[in-house]
């Protein structure tokens, strides 16, 4: 039987049947903002591009080996973007219940560390959409509200993990613990950070530095604090420790870690999530 190239296909994988692999014709959409969110992709060949506002605002455009999709792991429950075609592509379909499985046979500062980064995605592409629709926020003073993170996410990480807590005083204490691969969530206050032109406020659930750490990159150079005194309490993350804790886990989830480490840095991750 030929199959339809106007259709999205669905067939088990050949090297794992528990999971699905999707056929996607150009042009056709995956999914949509706001549809139900209960599985995430990894691309095998073609391309994938994320946006937001019925498709006006295009957030990325993913190549083989990305993943998308991954914040449906944590019950977010409807989707916060639209994935698209933009040629003929093939996707591995993982299950929210499925990943779930393999990340409660981990250990729980996986999931942790998980909803840390997913936290972090969310905030980076606010951040993306805002700075695309700037010229909205210029009468509004630029200003990009409060990008707190979902409390589920953060009761996640919170109830997975423990994680000492350190006072802010000043900018340069973010940058010494971003250098020492020290990544930040902050707990209490907030404060002003700007990213392409948009102020806005890293206030309770804020991440920083986070998958940078994970991926030895620097903090993007478009992205700068508001100087001056501080007050801020936040939890520090070992990113040494975590990175090491994710290498020992199977290949499924350090496969998930490494490509929501790879869409928020921009970067190629695959050597340092590794096994050694």
């Amino acid at each position: 039987m030929e199959e339809n190239i106007f259709e999205i296909s669905r067939s088990p994988w050949e090297q794992n049947p528990k999971l699905m692999q999707v056929s996607i014709p150009c042009e056709r959409y995956l999914f949509e903002e706001n549809d139900p969110a209960d599985n995430f992709y990894i691309i095998q060949e073609g391309e994938i591009e994320i946006s937001v506002n019925n498709g006006r605002q295009i957030l990325a455009k993913l190549s083989p080996g990305s993943s998308f999709g991954e914040l449906a792991l944590l019950g977010t429950g409807r989707r916060l973007a639209s994935a698209k075609a933009t040629t003929i592509t093939k996707c591995l379909e993982i299950s929210m219940k499925w990943m779930q499985e393999e990340l409660d046979r981990g250990l729980p500062s996986i999931k942790s560390i998980f909803s840390g980064l997913a936290m972090q995605l969310q905030q980076s592409n606010s951040a993306e959409v805002a700075a695309k629709d700037s010229d909205k926020l210029a009468d509004s003073g630029r200003h990009l509200p409060d990008s707190n993170c979902r409390s589920d996410l953060l009761e996640i990480f919170l109830r997975n993990g423990s994680y000492p807590s350190v006072a802010l005083r000043s900018t340069l204490d973010i940058r010494n613990h971003i250098a020492s691969e020290r990544a930040l969530v902050v707990a209490e206050k907030g404060l002003m950070a700007r990213r392409k032109g948009i102020s806005f406020e890293l206030g309770e659930g804020a991440v920083i530095g986070l998958a940078e750490c994970l991926a030895g990159t620097p903090l993007d150079t478009e992205f700068s604090f508001c100087e001056g005194k501080l007050s801020v309490t936040a939890w520090v993350i070992d990113t040494t420790v975590a990175l090491t804790a994710i290498r020992r886990q199977n290949v499924g989830i350090v496969g998930v870690l490494r490509g929501l480490t790879a869409a928020i840095t921009k970067s190629d991750v695959s050597a340092r999530f590794a096994k050694k």
